[in-house]
């Protein structure tokens, strides 16, 4: 007691530890009751199915059936879409396995314990779920601990304490981890946070021969594995120890040594694709592609959709942290500013910027114990002047309240995990009870294709539907056989204002073989991919010579660029004759006042 009494970091994740563990205790309740048997879905469950099927099969031949068997008995049959097919006629992983390794020592005992008691070993039955948890948990507390040792590096135990209170109470790492914590953030935040502390230790001992800094290679090399893009930590060693070797021979040893750890790493993922793929290096096999000369910075930063800082605005005092940090800790300022810029940078070129389900930007989480040093250093600065003390700690104390309602709000379902928009996040705002509580304010669902006429029935005064025309064939035209048909081609935002947009397509047409297939393409095209595409087949299995009519509805993706296109062709490598008469193209677009 005495200990804890003397350092008050220690209650502090001793706090964590209290109320983290209450989350994941009920986590563990419900997979003991049998309430929630999904160990992990959607792209967890792709970072984690090379377990079950190495230990049920003794190989990585992972198949989709497998897969959605899993899903169907557990998740609520969600679908097992993580495996994609390559020309070899084999099924390639999309996830790398890194956060496989990982949660490997938990399976491997849940494992255990299946075996003995009788279990299913199908990686999903209950000993899994509990090991699933309890793991999770554990990489909270390991989290704390770590960066309530890189703080001390640096800071006394008083701004260590507010430090820690901030960074788990005040910025969204505290949903991330309870609420989302079978994804890699937070994993990776007690990863990054253990590989900070040695790395600096050893810095601000001068020792590069010693275990931390040798730790902290290892642990850069898992960091990779579990996410590729985090090579970019690679970063901020080089800078921070540019001056620190005697000469540039042994700088770029030790430095090589970062990239042979992240090599080694590798390896498993490397032989997975050989094996599988039959090549060494696989290329980026999502929809999305990461676009470093077209980054969504301000959507990334400030939307209400996602935007970090304005759901985490306690890291608005970077700008003021990173000038105290360069006024006290100069050979520190530039490696931090460095790392974070380009991360920064890169994580707003992923097409897909608001990273799916979350609240505010999850993928920052994982260098909050880089990025909370700039702010210890702010703290230290103006500790000695009681009013801008006070005044960043009323500041601070204000972000922990709003995270705190927010998190609560996510956990109700008012504060949307993907779809939340200027307009529904002022009516949510600060509030506790919302009678007649309505999700007609978010971002459309662009799953669902009724919203038009839903929006028309509400006669919302801040919501209007404009009808646009967007293409029209009125004169016949022809598809000859084995040759494709363009119709149209344009920039989207030249004709629609905004893409929370439903295209409805008109099209009567004929078809001269109904023996050979003929398809309707309109695809969403940046210059660097296609992401969407919708078909409809024209010739095969209709009736010859007759004139058919189609009518579908389909609504715009999220649109990645400014300059993105909506492409229409007919796709005719066989021998029918499409004939189109009449051909119709509307857009029906939902304008917020």
């Amino acid at each position: 007691m005495m200990r804890l009494k003397n350092r008050p970091t220690s209650i502090v994740v001793v706090l964590v530890m209290l109320v983290y563990g209450w989350f994941y205790s009920n986590e563990i309740t419900e997979a003991v009751s049998g309430e929630d048997t999904c160990v992990c879905a959607y792209d967890e469950f792709g970072y984690y199915m090379y377990l079950p099927q190495f230990f049920q099969h003794g190989n990585l031949d992972l198949q989709p059936e497998w897969a959605q068997e899993l899903q169907n008995a557990y998740c609520d049959s969600i679908t097992a879409y993580q495996l994609h097919p390559i020309d070899n006629g084999n099924y390639l992983n999309i996830y790398h396995m890194g956060l496989a390794f990982v949660e490997l020592p938990a399976y491997a005992v849940a494992d255990g314990i299946a075996a003995a008691g009788g279990y299913p070993r199908d990686g999903f039955s209950k000993p899994y779920q509990i090991a699933f948890a309890v793991n999770a948990f554990l990489f909270v507390l390991l989290g704390a601990v770590f960066c309530r040792k890189l703080l001390r590096l640096f800071f006394d135990e008083k701004i260590s304490v507010i430090l820690l209170v901030l960074l788990f109470f005040g910025t969204n790492y505290f949903i991330t981890a309870t609420q989302l914590g079978h994804i890699q953030h937070h994993y990776l935040f007690a990863i990054i946070a253990a590989m900070a502390y040695c790395l600096l230790k050893a810095w601000k001992d001068r020792n590069y021969a010693g275990k931390h800094f040798y730790v902290a290679i290892v642990l850069f090399g898992l960091c990779v594995v579990i996410r590729p893009t985090h090579v970019l930590l690679g970063i901020f060693p080089f800078v921070l120890l540019w001056k620190a070797f005697p000469s540039r021979l042994i700088f770029f040893w030790k430095m090589s040594l970062f990239g042979l750890s992240a090599f080694c790493w590798n390896i498993p993922q490397l032989l997975y694709w050989k094996i599988v793929g039959d090549a060494w290096l696989m290329p980026n096999m999502h929809i999305e592609e990461l676009i470093i000369i077209d980054p969504s910075l301000l959507d990334f930063l400030f939307s209400f959709r996602k935007g970090w800082l304005l759901y985490t605005p306690l890291f608005l005092l970077l700008i003021p942290g990173f000038w105290s940090l360069r006024k006290a800790e100069k050979r520190l300022f530039c490696p931090l500013l460095i790392t974070a810029f380009v991360f920064i940078w890169i994580f707003a070129s992923w097409e897909c910027w608001w990273y799916a389900s979350s609240f505010g930007s999850r993928v920052m989480v994982d260098l909050y114990p880089l990025l909370i040093l700039p702010l210890g250093f702010l703290l230290m600065r103006i500790s000695a002047r009681k009013t801008a003390f006070y005044a960043m700690l009323t500041f601070a104390g204000l972000a922990v309240l709003l995270n705190g309602l927010q998190t609560w709000q996510f956990a109700k379902g008012w504060l949307h995990h993907e779809r939340m928009s200027y307009d529904h996040y002022a009516y949510i705002f600060g509030k506790t009870n919302i009678d007649g509580y309505g999700e007609h304010r978010l971002l459309i669902d662009r799953y669902d294709t009724t919203w038009v006429s839903a929006v028309q029935q509400r006669n919302d005064p801040q919501q209007r539907i404009l009808k646009t025309s967007l293409f029209e064939v009125k004169s016949p035209v022809k598809a000859v056989p084995g040759k494709d048909l363009d119709l149209t081609k344009f920039r989207i935002f030249d004709l629609l204002k905004t893409d929370e947009t439903l295209i409805e397509v008109e099209l009567e047409y004929s078809t001269s073989d109904s023996t050979q297939s003929s398809i309707l393409r309109l695809e969403t095209v940046s210059r660097y991919n296609a992401y969407q595409w919708q078909s409809a087949e024209l010739s095969l299995g209709k009736k010859t010579g007759e004139r058919q009519v189609l009518r579908m509805h389909f609504n715009l993706p999220d649109i990645h660029h400014r300059k993105d296109q909506l492409q229409v062709y007919v796709d005719n490598d066989q021998q029918a004759t499409i004939t189109i008469y009449r051909m119709k193209l509307t857009g029906w677009s939902l304008v917020r006042e």
